[in-house]
């Protein structure tokens, strides 16, 4: 009796410091020196409350590690199936969510366009703190990026460190996916946490091409702003006009 109790008062102390942590602003994806994540930890103890706080948190069941004893690398919810349906029920429930990003990353567009097609979300952020567009646009997955946009990844939501859509198309090689971005709503004068934009990256990367495309649409952005500003300026000052006219209309 007293080692149950000893066991319970146990799982009670981790799941408050597992509560205080992510309040704490904990990072959720964090892992340890085997690359194992602190979700795996908590499956593989039977933490069932701590981890579904952990995936409430945004956790990703779809991390892969290494396990000894399997002698080859497993998912977090491969771990959870295995260790019963206490923990891999959770976990099973939100699988999905991670499926497009994980589809990206393997660069597999057929999976990609069917998962989207029936519902998945497109813009989880997993793991490694990208969405699957992040994600596509650096792995230069062109496929992906015109799938996620058709069905409408959001191309201004920013990775976990900041940088949005356009920052790591800057980054990278092709001009064409800084006109794809623009032409979904991207913006190119977005900031990272360190009020860098993607001209900004394009110039220090120093890749020509990418550089006169980011101009091209940075120029375009502001043309469009100003377009946008001389319409509503339009819009208020036409009511105010057209009761002037009425009230200096001539009488009959």
């Amino acid at each position: 009796l007293r080692a149950d109790v000893a066991a319970q008062t146990a799982k009670l102390e981790r799941d408050r410091a597992i509560s205080m942590l992510l309040q704490a602003g904990a990072d959720v994806h964090k892992l340890d020196n085997q690359d194992k994540s602190v979700l795996r930890a908590a499956i593989k103890v039977g933490h069932e409350i701590s981890v579904k706080k952990l995936l409430e948190a945004g956790a990703d069941p779809t991390a892969m590690a290494f396990e000894s004893d399997l002698n080859h690398d497993v998912t977090d919810a491969e771990i959870a199936y295995r260790y019963g349906t206490q923990v891999a029920q959770p976990v099973y429930g939100v699988v999905e969510r991670f499926l497009v990003n994980k589809a990206a990353r393997e660069k597999g567009a057929g999976s990609l366009e069917s998962l989207l097609q029936k519902g998945a979300p497109p813009d989880t952020i997993d793991r490694f703190g990208k969405t699957a567009l992040i994600t596509a646009i650096e792995g230069e997955f062109a496929e992906g990026i015109t799938v996620l946009l058709k069905h409408k990844a959001d191309p201004n939501l920013a990775a976990k460190n900041g940088w949005k859509p356009m920052h790591f198309a800057a980054a990278g090689k092709d001009p064409a996916v800084i006109a794809q971005l623009f032409a979904a709503g991207a913006k190119v004068n977005a900031k990272d946490l360190s009020d860098e934009t993607p001209l900004d990256i394009a110039i220090r990367l120093g890749n020509r091409p990418v550089i006169d495309a980011v101009r091209k649409y940075l120029l375009q952005e502001e043309m469009n702003f100003a377009a946008s500003v001389s319409r509503l300026t339009a819009a208020v000052e036409a009511p105010q006009r057209a009761s002037f006219a009425k009230r200096r209309a001539p009488t009959p």
